[in-house]
């Protein structure tokens, strides 16, 4: 996380209402002049104007991070905005804002997390896919490697009978995909995504509602 610089935190007035607590941060030296994109340590190439990151509001007023980014010359992804350790790549939010934005979504509908939040609603998909990529950067490969019981249900998302399909990996204890609509076609993609040329042996907890079916079943994938 930065550390906070030799500039004083202050106060000014928001725009559309109340206050911002600004506070001028740093990154730490080991974090300085790194490539954005692999992280490697860097040559500097020239300096930003200062820019402001949203943190995690402080009671009733919103949290900036204040900082001048410099740019930096990487030899495999050429001259970029050196990695800010708050935020993410192409992000005006900080991780933590990010984060809790990203659970408070799982729980609750994207305009339920905007007014609370107090950010656009337009911009919690995005952040929401930013904290997603990265879980999925830390889990690895491999979503499809091995499932042996998986729980298929359906979930709407929207007024108007709008569904999402999930399937869940118990042994893992995780989402492995999702796909816009229910139905036999929704699971005909998933069928697709597996191994080619292989017969697979699965066991599939399939939660329709309140009811509970327990199906095994042999499926051949596509090339076999």
């Amino acid at each position: 996380m930065p550390t906070i610089s030799a500039g004083v935190p202050r106060i000014e007035k928001d725009p559309h209402g109340g206050d911002v607590v600004i506070v001028p941060v740093r990154p730490y030296a080991k974090d300085m002049d790194r490539c954005t994109r692999c992280g490697k340590h860097v040559r500097p190439y020239d300096r930003l104007g200062v820019r402001r990151w949203r943190h995690l509001d402080i009671g009733c007023a919103r949290l900036m991070l204040e900082y001048a980014p410099p740019r930096v010359t990487c030899a495999d992804h050429g001259v970029t905005v050196a990695m800010m350790p708050w935020a993410r790549r192409k992000s005006t939010y900080t991780r933590d804002f990010e984060q809790q934005t990203a659970l408070l979504n799982v729980h609750a509908p994207r305009s339920a997390v905007s007014r609370l939040m107090r950010m656009d609603w337009k911009s919690v998909g995005p952040v929401c896919r930013r904290v997603a990529d990265d879980l999925r950067a830390e889990q690895g490969p491999g979503l499809f490697d091995g499932p042996r019981s998986i729980g298929v249900d359906e979930t709407s998302y929207r007024k108007g009978h709008k569904y999402m399909t999930v399937v869940v990996d118990h042994d893992r204890g995780r989402v492995i995909w999702m796909h816009q609509g229910h139905g036999q076609k929704v699971f005909d993609e998933l069928v697709k995504l597996f191994v080619y040329g292989t017969y697979l042996r699965l066991l599939l907890f399939l939660w329709v509602r309140l009811w509970v079916v327990v199906v095994g079943c042999r499926v051949r994938c596509i090339g076999a």
